[in-house]
């Protein structure tokens, strides 16, 4: 076996946990205990706020476990985790740890997303606002929590005691982003959170303030739909915008 290869098939075990490449296991033992170690660290570094509800002892158990089956097949451990709070339902914990462990990620993730730098309303070359549209900065995201989770993520970021969980009676939405070098997130209202939903998927500005006349009375319309355009730019979310069917 030439050294290449015994090296190719010593980090390929480590990868998969399979057997050793090697007669004398013990160093190798050591190098995977290592590996998934760093794994685990990784994983607590991303997920501060999920270790605190788990508990310590209950987190680095599930970490341990994930890192047994989702070995890092990436160059960096920026990204590490990403399927974390789905493992972590999976694996007996609440829907309110899980979607603790959503927001964890998702401002992970925010973190080192792409530098694109957002624009002001002033700079948007459109002059028929109902023809426009944007494109948002690449960090954007919206999801759907089922449970009070924003709160007890918020309560355990300024070291308070968490709420219990509780079920909502409607699901919210919460929106990540950064903002310069500050990943954030706010719980959006529903009306709010449909029309950045139709904003990002591609709508006119026209087509949002059509589906605003269904919601709200028609005298509400332009002052609702400003001030949601307004927060788009001033919350740094918008990259671009353009007259529809021009090039973006």
């Amino acid at each position: 076996m030439t050294l290449a290869l015994l090296q190719r098939r010593f980090v390929g075990s480590l990868l998969d946990g399979g057997e050793p490449p090697v007669a004398d296991a013990r160093g190798w033992r050591v190098h995977l205990g290592n590996y998934r170690g760093g794994l685990v660290e990784a994983l607590r570094d991303t997920f501060e706020r999920t270790e605190r509800l788990l508990g310590h002892e209950r987190f680095a158990a599930m970490a341990h476990a994930y890192a047994e089956g989702h070995p890092s097949h990436a160059w960096s451990l920026n990204g590490y985790g990403a399927t974390f709070p789905d493992f972590l339902q999976r694996s007996g914990a609440t829907l309110a740890v899980a979607e603790v462990a959503w927001i964890d990620e998702a401002l992970r993730d925010a973190f080192y997303g792409p530098d694109v730098p957002s624009i002001a309303l002033r700079d948007c070359p459109v002059d028929d606002w109902s023809e426009a549209t944007f494109r948002f900065v690449p960090t954007v995201r919206l999801h759907r929590l089922h449970t009070n989770a924003a709160t007890i993520w918020a309560a355990l970021a300024a070291s308070s005691p968490a709420p219990d969980a509780v079920t909502l009676t409607e699901p919210a939405t919460v929106r990540v982003w950064r903002r310069h070098l500050a990943p954030r997130f706010a719980t959006l209202p529903s009306r709010d959170a449909a029309c950045l939903s139709l904003a990002m998927s591609g709508a006119t500005f026209g087509e949002v303030c059509v589906w605003l006349g269904t919601q709200v009375p028609a005298a509400d319309v332009a002052a609702e739909a400003g001030t949601l355009l307004r927060e788009w730019f001033d919350e740094g979310l918008v990259q671009g915008c353009s007259a529809a069917g021009a090039s973006r």
